[in-house]
């Protein structure tokens, strides 16, 4: 009777495992596929950002939806999508890890270090 016992507990434990790893690998390639879909898109911004004109940005009347940001500290740059509900305070360099943060009056990151400001600031 242990040993009917032991087997079925075994069999539990193996369809257990077996689950687990499939979740384990189901989350892993989900992750993944966030991923490329962001350097996508990220991709396709910065396409979109070198076929513009500098004057016709200069001269758009339609608030930018991107900004690129500088690090004072390594001059990487990032194209990022500008926030349309908060202002972003905080940012870290992708490069150097600085933490980058408004100066002076500026409200947000963007207005500080970004080649446009945040949508508040656009519309003044």
């Amino acid at each position: 009777m242990n040993k009917g016992v032991s087997l079925v507990q075994t069999n539990r434990e193996m369809r257990i495992l077996f689950i687990c790893k499939n979740v384990l690998i189901l989350s892993v390639l989900i992750a993944l596929n966030v991923n490329c879909e962001n350097q996508a898109d990220k991709e396709e911004i910065v396409d979109k950002k070198q076929t513009e004109s500098c004057c016709d940005a200069e001269n758009s009347t339609n608030s930018s939806e991107t900004s690129e940001i500088t690090c004072p500290k390594c001059g990487h740059k990032a194209v990022e999508k500008l926030p349309t509900e908060v202002c972003l305070i905080k940012y870290n360099c992708k490069k150097c890890t600085t933490e980058l943060t408004p100066e002076g009056d500026d409200c947000c990151v963007f207005c500080t270090h970004g080649t446009h400001k945040c949508p508040s600031k656009q519309d003044e």
